[in-house]
C-alpha cells in the first residue's frame, strides 16, 4: 500500500518542552541529593575521627604502664603499637588533624584535639583528655568544658 501526500507519519523524538521538564526534574533531584551526600560524608569523617580518638585513652594507659608517663604525641602511641590506626605523614586522618600534648613526662594528665583540615562552621572539632570523654564544638576548638559526645 502506497501512502499518499495527505498521510503523515508521526514525529519521532521528544519536544523541547518535554526535555525541559526532564532537565528541571533532574535539577531538583540534584539539589536535594548533593547536600545530603555532603552531610553523610562529613558525618562519616567525624565518626572516623571519634573512633581514632577513643583509642587514645587506652593507648595512653598502656604507654604510662610501660614508661611511667603519658605520651606527648599520637605518633608515639602508633609507633609503639598502643593504638592500631595510624595517621598520614602530615598528621592527618579522615581529613582531621590530630595532636596529643602533655607536660614533659607527665604522670598526671594529657589532652588531645581533632581539628578539621578545612575549617567550617558546621564541622565538629573534638577534644579528649585523661578522663577519656570526647567533647565537641561546632565551628571552633573544643575544650575540657565543651559538651561530651
Amino acid at each position: 500500500m502506497r501512502l499518499g501526500p495527505e498521510v503523515k507519519l508521526p514525529a519521532r523524538g521528544f519536544t523541547l518542552v518535554e526535555l525541559l521538564i526532564v532537565v528541571g526534574i533532574l535539577a531538583v533531584l540534584a539539589a536535594i541529593a548533593i547536600p545530603q551526600y555532603n552531610g553523610m560524608v562529613r558525618r562519616a569523617r567525624e565518626v572516623a575521627a571519634i573512633s581514632y580518638m577513643k583509642q587514645w585513652y587506652y593507648g595512653q594507659m598502656m604507654y604510662k604502664e610501660k614508661y611511667g608517663w603519658f605520651a606527648d604525641a599520637d605518633e608515639k602511641l602508633v609507633n609503639e603499637r598502643f593504638i592500631a590506626l595510624g595517621f598520614a605523614k602530615d598528621g592527618s586522618y579522615s581529613r582531621y588533624m590530630f595532636s596529643i600534648d602533655s607536660p614533659s613526662k607527665s604522670t598526671a594528665s594529657w589532652w588531645g584535639k581533632g581539628v578539621p583540615q578545612n575549617s567550617c562552621s558546621t564541622c565538629r572539632y573534638f577534644y579528649t583528655d585523661s578522663t577519656g570523654a570526647i567533647r565537641y564544638e561546632f565551628g571552633k576548638n573544643a575544650t575540657a568544658t565543651s559538651p561530651p559526645i
